[in-house]
């Protein structure tokens, strides 16, 4: 018993995490020098209220506003898309501005309201951004409505503009502390 909590203590003590306040937590590891492994938790009010949500990414001297966001794009309950800030507009698809789809094996899981996927550290994509380990970014966040297919603008409440640090111990806004106690 010992053992698997001291395996739950090192899984948990090697991932960084953000309570954002809409009661969702976005979560992030480094499973190896090439990757980043994401973890998005929603709740049920969000998916009762809305039909999408984003979350970017930016250079702390990028300024604010999506402009050069590198956004993870949530149609709700669908998978996620590799989309890019040019301006405070509808992100494009990275594809459609001749970029990658660098999103790779995501998941939803609806019993938990968890998005789960990976991407690479460095994609070589002009439209992404590096993921390096210990920097400070600016994350983005972002709900709003579909009117059929057409996701609509968000409106101000429903969104904003964190620091984070990409680092394995960064744990912001959370009430429960990140690590458990033996």
């Amino acid at each position: 018993m010992k053992y698997v909590l001291l395996l739950c203590l090192f899984g948990v003590a090697l991932s960084g995490r953000i309570c954002l306040e809409k009661d969702w937590t976005l979560e992030w590891t480094f499973p190896d020098d090439q990757n980043i492994n994401f973890k998005l938790i929603l709740d049920q009010e969000t998916l009762d209220l809305f039909g999408w949500v984003g979350i970017g990414f930016k250079f702390p001297d990028e300024g604010s506003g999506m402009d050069k966001a590198d956004i993870n794009n949530f149609i709700l309950t669908d998978l996620p898309t590799d989309r890019y800030g040019d301006g405070d507009g509808l992100p494009e698809h990275d594809e459609d501005l001749g970029g990658d789809n660098n999103i790779h094996d995501p998941v939803w899981d609806a019993a938990t309201l968890t998005y789960s996927w990976s991407r690479p550290v460095a994609s070589g994509d002009i439209y992404d951004k590096e993921y390096i380990k210990d920097h400070e970014y600016k994350l983005l966040w972002a709900a709003g409505m579909m009117i059929g297919d057409t996701q609509m603008k968000h409106f101000s409440d429903d969104r904003a503009m964190e620091d984070i640090v990409l680092s394995d111990s960064f744990d912001e806004g959370c009430e429960e502390p990140g690590v458990l106690e033996v």
